[in-house]
């Protein structure tokens, strides 16, 4: 397996080190056999953009033939067995379920690298720099909050649950004008057999939870407001908009509202909630009444 030269910008020192830190490629099920080569990898580190027990650097990978990838860096300065563990289930994920979405839906990866690190056996894995973290899906358009639930479904079609699809693992190339969309951090995934039961319809209202059989796709619908919300707040609590049809039903089904108003206040309050409703998804009537479907699928 290759060497890798790891030059890394090191935050407890003010200069840069210039002597690489000497790090070997470490195998992992589904890698390739490399063709030998006496050049050694190299990645140098230009930014540390997240620090915690974690860390992660943004920087140049050059690999065997001399080409030069912007890439980032996932390091644990002391990989004990559970950091270690980590780090090859997630290595062995993009390498074997997920391969065929490098590139697409994860990023393309360069490898597991350990090595001595001031003392203490460290490990790295080097992937393709997509970009910037999301944040948000409310940064999102609802074109991109869409593909985040299809990259989410060709993951499960390879048999893969990620387990913390959230705004934070998805990265996009450019926040104002982006032009793709990638999950990262697959070191807690599991396997996974993905039947939903029911599709995932754009704009339609959710079918209910017991009616759809994959937690993980329902909350990332849901919370991408991929689906319509078929309730709306009144009084403080949550009432489903298919018990009501009149501002005088939704108060009949709405919570005691007594000791608060009067009943033409109550009534102006009703109104106003269902007029606010309208107002915010009016534009998806169509898709709400069925007139028009649209069943959503892999990215892949």
């Amino acid at each position: 397996m290759a060497s890798l030269d790891f030059y890394i910008w090191t935050p407890w020192y003010a200069d840069p080190i210039e002597k690489p830190f000497a790090y070997s490629q470490l195998q992992v099920e589904g890698d390739e056999t490399p063709s030998p080569s006496d050049r050694p990898f190299t990645f140098r580190s230009t930014d540390l953009i997240h620090d915690h027990s974690t860390r992660v650097y943004r920087g140049i990978f050059t690999g065997r033939d001399g080409q030069e990838i912007n890439a980032v860096c996932k390091f644990v300065r002391e990989a004990g067995p559970k950091a270690s563990r980590r780090f090859h289930h997630e290595a062995k994920m993009y390498q074997t379920k997920l391969r065929d979405l490098q590139g697409h839906c994860i990023p393309r990866f360069y490898g597991l690298y350990s090595g001595q690190f001031f003392g203490n056996l460290s490990m790295c894995i080097i992937l393709e720099d997509c970009g910037e973290c999301v944040g948000s899906y409310d940064s999102l358009s609802m074109d991109w909050r869409r593909r985040a639930v299809e990259v989410l479904m060709a993951i499960h079609k390879r048999g893969v649950r990620h387990n913390d699809y959230k705004p934070r693992n998805l990265v996009v190339d450019n926040k104002e004008n982006p032009t793709r969309l990638v999950a990262i951090d697959f070191e807690y995934a599991s396997l996974h057999e993905c039947n939903p039961g029911a599709d995932i319809e754009l704009y339609a209202f959710p079918p209910a939870m017991s009616d759809f059989h994959c937690d993980e796709l329902y909350d990332v619908a849901d919370f991408t407001r991929i689906w319509t919300p078929d309730i709306l707040c009144i009084f403080g609590e949550f009432v489903r908009i298919d018990w009501f049809s009149t501002p005088e039903e939704l108060l009949a089904v709405a919570p005691d509202y007594d000791d608060l108003y009067e009943y033409d206040e109550a009534l102006s309050r009703a109104k106003a909630a269902i007029r606010d409703y309208n107002r915010r998804w009016d534009s998806r009537k169509d898709y709400m009444l069925g007139n028009v479907r649209e069943v959503l699928s892999p990215a892949m």
